[in-house]
């Protein structure tokens, strides 16, 4: 018996958590309910995502789940093994909170300059954006002070009152993703989250 790469790393991926979050840095509590009402009521309309049926708190607590047109955004969907993963659903936060990429997790470079940030000094920012307004992060390397959300990276994180999660779409179409981005407000920004 061989051992394959290609099937070992397909499975990795298929009990893995992850998920695609699509958050808005800069939109006030007051019009979050509207903005990702918006955004909801697109996606249904589009067939994207659906009201989840087998709706389980254990296994499937997403309120909604990939539609029959989803896999025209997420190509990887037309496998029904990775339509019943479990908790492979949708969820609108609405809430402040902080998205961050766990495992993946990467310093993000210096918009001024490029030097990635101090991964020290990144993390202690977390605590104060949560409980507070987006404080700026200063680059070790040039000294320019930036707001944190405009240090930008696939595999870093942001704190923001609205985000939409795809959890368990292993891949979403970045065009598709900025579409969503762009309803939500001005200031989006995409995690890509790996536990």
């Amino acid at each position: 018996m061989t051992f394959d790469v290609r099937r070992a790393a397909s499975y990795a991926r298929c009990v893995s958590e992850n998920a695609i979050i699509v958050v808005e840095l800069s939109t006030p509590l007051p019009h979050v309910e509207g903005r990702l009402s918006a955004v909801r009521d697109w996606l249904l309309q589009a067939q994207i995502i659906e009201a989840n049926a087998r709706r389980d708190a254990l296994w499937q607590p997403s309120e909604f789940s990939a539609g029959p047109r989803a896999v025209e955004v997420a190509p990887p969907l037309a496998h029904d093994h990775i339509r019943k993963l479990a908790n492979n659903g949708v969820d609108f936060v609405r809430e402040r909170a902080i998205h961050h990429p766990t495992e993946n997790y990467e310093p993000p470079p210096c918009p001024a300059c490029g030097v990635p940030a101090d991964e020290d000094a990144h993390g202690e920012i977390l605590e104060a954006w949560l409980e507070g307004d987006e404080p700026p992060f200063s680059c070790a390397a040039c000294g320019k002070a930036t707001a944190a959300g405009d240090w930008v990276a696939k595999f870093t994180f942001y704190v923001g009152n609205l985000a939409v999660r795809f959890n368990n779409w292993s891949d979403i179409d970045p065009d598709f993703l900025a579409r969503i981005g762009e309803r939500l407000g001005p200031r989006w920004r995409v995690v890509y989250e790996h536990s």
